[in-house]
Protein backbone atom coordinates (compact mmCIF):
# COMPACT_ATOMS: atom_id res chain seq x y z
CA UNK A 1 0.00 0.00 0.00
CA UNK A 2 2.74 2.33 0.75
CA UNK A 3 4.41 1.85 -2.40
CA UNK A 4 1.28 2.40 -4.45
CA UNK A 5 0.52 5.63 -2.57
CA UNK A 6 4.22 6.99 -2.81
CA UNK A 7 3.81 6.36 -7.13
CA UNK A 8 0.63 7.84 -6.65
CA UNK A 9 1.98 11.00 -5.01
CA UNK A 10 4.88 11.19 -7.84
CA UNK A 11 2.45 11.29 -10.33
CA UNK A 12 -0.09 13.88 -9.18
CA UNK A 13 3.48 15.80 -8.10
CA UNK A 14 4.41 15.30 -11.99
CA UNK A 15 0.64 17.34 -12.60
CA UNK A 16 1.41 19.54 -10.43
CA UNK A 17 4.65 20.82 -12.30
CA UNK A 18 4.39 19.81 -15.90
CA UNK A 19 1.06 19.91 -16.51
CA UNK A 20 -1.16 22.28 -14.83
CA UNK A 21 0.87 25.63 -15.15
CA UNK A 22 1.33 24.56 -19.61
CA UNK A 23 -2.59 24.14 -19.23
CA UNK A 24 -2.99 27.26 -17.72
CA UNK A 25 0.17 28.86 -19.78
CA UNK A 26 -2.03 28.12 -22.60
CA UNK A 27 -5.64 28.06 -22.62
CA UNK A 28 -8.67 30.64 -21.56
CA UNK A 29 -10.55 30.92 -18.09
CA UNK A 30 -13.49 29.85 -20.34
CA UNK A 31 -12.14 26.52 -21.86
CA UNK A 32 -10.93 26.03 -18.49
CA UNK A 33 -14.50 26.26 -16.93
CA UNK A 34 -16.20 24.11 -20.38
CA UNK A 35 -13.43 21.60 -19.29
CA UNK A 36 -14.42 21.73 -15.76
CA UNK A 37 -17.82 20.85 -16.15
CA UNK A 38 -17.83 18.24 -18.61
CA UNK A 39 -15.36 16.53 -16.26
CA UNK A 40 -18.02 16.97 -13.60
CA UNK A 41 -20.64 15.85 -15.80
CA UNK A 42 -18.52 12.69 -17.19
CA UNK A 43 -17.78 11.82 -13.00
CA UNK A 44 -21.76 12.39 -12.05
CA UNK A 45 -22.95 9.76 -15.04
CA UNK A 46 -19.82 7.13 -14.17
CA UNK A 47 -20.19 6.82 -10.48
CA UNK A 48 -18.18 3.53 -9.60
CA UNK A 49 -16.64 3.61 -13.15
CA UNK A 50 -19.96 2.48 -14.25
CA UNK A 51 -20.21 1.90 -18.52
CA UNK A 52 -16.40 2.10 -18.92
CA UNK A 53 -14.86 -0.40 -20.38
CA UNK A 54 -11.38 -1.76 -18.74
CA UNK A 55 -9.94 -2.82 -22.06
CA UNK A 56 -6.68 -1.55 -23.31
CA UNK A 57 -6.87 1.22 -25.61
CA UNK A 58 -4.34 2.17 -28.12
CA UNK A 59 -4.45 6.36 -27.09
CA UNK A 60 -3.79 7.18 -30.44
CA UNK A 61 -6.39 5.69 -32.18
CA UNK A 62 -8.36 7.36 -29.21
CA UNK A 63 -7.54 10.36 -30.19
CA UNK A 64 -8.01 9.76 -34.02
CA UNK A 65 -11.29 8.15 -33.40
CA UNK A 66 -12.76 10.89 -31.11
CA UNK A 67 -11.87 14.05 -32.37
Amino acid sequence: MTACRRANDEHLAEEERDVIPDVLTHTDSGLRSELGVRWMTFHSEHRAARGISEDDVDPKAFVRDNS
